[in-house]
């Protein structure tokens, strides 16, 4: 969103709804390529692919899996949404983990608490390991949302 990646291939999938059939593109994209992946995806977005995690269960390639989890669709925080219903109706609180999906599909699971041990846990898998690890980061459900919208007001200040 706010840097380029050289020397990399990224892939993007919006899905049908924006959410689905996230985690199957990316076995897909790992499966053609025999290449290591890094993914990006939110809780609520992985929730609704759960079931494709079962495509990694035999990969060899390095993978990683990093899941924010801020406890539903904090993405609504930005969007115009009716405040009265947006927990309800938008967000959906859910109250999961995700260790017990990862092991469920015989995945690798880690929940990083300091930036230094995601760097590391990261970058150890894909020196060292082979197959899926999950990371789960967990956030604070509004802690994005807030840091986006601060952000966009000192770009808009600096640019003034």
């Amino acid at each position: 969103m706010l840097s380029s990646i050289s020397a990399n291939q990224v892939y993007s999938n919006r899905g049908a709804s924006g959410i689905d059939g996230l985690v199957a593109t990316a076995a897909g994209v790992v499966k053609a390529n025999q290449n290591p992946l890094l993914m990006l995806i939110g809780d609520t977005s992985l929730l609704y692919d759960l079931n494709s995690l079962a495509l990694l269960t035999h990969n060899v390639t390095p993978m990683v899996i990093v899941v924010t989890n801020n406890d539903g669709g904090a993405i609504f925080d930005l969007l115009p949404v009716p405040e009265q219903q947006k927990q309800s109706l938008y967000q959906m609180p859910h109250g999961f983990s995700f260790e017990h999906a990862a092991a469920q599909f015989q995945l690798g699971y880690a929940a990083p608490e300091t930036l230094n041990c995601y760097q590391n846990i990261i970058e150890q898998h894909f020196e060292q390991g082979q197959g899926t690890l999950l990371v789960e980061v967990k956030t604070p459900p509004e802690q994005a949302s807030t840091l986006l919208k601060q952000f966009s007001s000192m770009l808009t200040e600096a640019l003034a």
